[in-house]
């Protein structure tokens, strides 16, 4: 066997290895976006994204340095994002201290930071007017998707190995 088809092999093994050593578990991406309108706001737009390796299910206080990004946040060294999961009677809970170093308050149905989707918080009078409106969505990428480039990248292993070099005219006298 010439030394081409062993290379090809060896890279086909190499993405078969990697395809089956995949890990089971995905990052989760929470992305908030929000207005600090509840009583008390301010107004302000804020909004973040942060990753992490696993669902929130405990009382999380996020740094900035922490977020993948961040908007109209507060700059500083102290947590400026706290994440409250299962408040009774109110459901998931989120504080978001702006750029003026004012607190907005989003409540989520309870569940929210354990579930993928889309959720939404919605000024009410209820707990004094306080709460603002929002939007967060929680993402895990799909087994399927990892599956697919994996897939991808064999297929182009396997098209190089049995491509065929065009050959010279000069190379066949």
């Amino acid at each position: 066997m010439n030394r081409r088809f062993h290379i090809c092999l060896l890279a086909v093994c190499l993405t078969a290895v990697g395809l089956v050593s995949a890990p089971a578990r995905a990052d989760v991406t929470y992305t908030f976006t929000g207005t600090n309108d509840g009583r008390g706001g301010d107004g302000q737009t804020v909004g973040f994204q942060f990753t992490t390796s696993n669902f929130i299910t405990s009382l999380t206080s996020l740094l900035p340095s922490q977020l993948t990004s961040c908007t109209h946040c507060q700059a500083g060294s102290n947590p400026i994002v706290f994440l409250a999961p299962d408040i009774p009677t109110a459901g998931d809970g989120l504080q978001v201290n702006d750029s003026s170093n004012n607190a907005g308050y989003y409540l989520f149905s309870t569940g929210a930071f354990g579930t993928a989707g889309t959720y939404y918080s919605t000024t009410s009078s209820a707990f004094g007017g306080i709460v603002s409106d929002g939007k967060m969505v929680v993402s895990v990428p799909e087994p399927g998707s990892v599956a697919m480039t994996l897939g991808g990248a064999i297929m182009l292993a396997l098209v190089c190995c049995f491509v065929r070099k065009p050959v010279n005219a000069g190379q066949l006298a």
